[in-house]
Formats: C-alpha cells, structure tokens, sequence
C-alpha cells in the first residue's frame, strides 16, 4: 500500500472515532444532566428494526435529545469501517488497479449485505 492510500484511511478511521466518540461523550452528559446516574431502561429509548439502514431510517423517529445523540454516535462508529472501505475502493479505482478495485468491492459488497441482513 502507499503511503497517500494509508494516509487516508488513518484520516478516516481517525476522524470516524473521534466525531463518535464527541457525540457520545455529549449526550452521556445530557443523559446524565437530565436523568442522574440512573440508568433508565425503558421502550422509550429502543429502535428496533430488521437491518442497519432501517435502523439508520428509524432514527429519526426517537427523540433528539440523550438517546438520539446516542444512536447517531453509534451509526457513526458503525460507518467508520464502512467509510474506509468506501474510501479504499475510490483510490484503487482512481489508480486504474482493478486487482485491488475488485476485491475492494467483494469487500464492500459483503459488508452491504451484511447491513442489509443484520
């Protein structure tokens, strides 16, 4: 691998982690401003869906507020793989190396399946 290529999928693992890890350090200390330490357990703050992009679609559906900030943080982690897929398939495509370009897109053609099914 080059080193542009490593260079970009530490910048997105990097950038993934962090943005996730803003966003969830921010609604536990929502979560915790309005609730206390108590952990609430309730169907309130449940998405349940048959896949990852309805549970992504269903997101919506919660509040904004502790829980939503939550879920958010959790899809962007959830992505972060996915982006660095995503960004590897574009770099060996832009190179023209359909070796790699190839099974770059087995790759991700698995992980999509597999958030299409899980």
């Amino acid at each position: 691998m080059s080193q542009r290529l490593e260079s970009l999928i530490s910048l997105v693992l990097a950038t993934g982690v962090v943005l996730s890890l803003a966003i969830l350090a921010i609604a536990l200390a929502f979560y915790l401003s309005n609730t206390g330490p108590e952990i609430v357990l309730s169907d309130k703050y449940r998405v349940i869906s048959p896949n990852f992009f309805e549970y992504m679609r269903n997101i919506a559906k919660i509040d904004f507020g502790a829980s939503g900030l939550m879920a958010i943080g959790l899809i962007l982690l959830m992505l972060t793989p996915y982006a660095r897929v995503i960004a590897s398939f574009t770099y060996f495509a832009a190179r023209r190396d359909v070796k790699y370009s190839l099974i770059t897109a087995f790759v991700l053609l698995v992980l999509t399946v597999s958030l299409l099914t899980h």
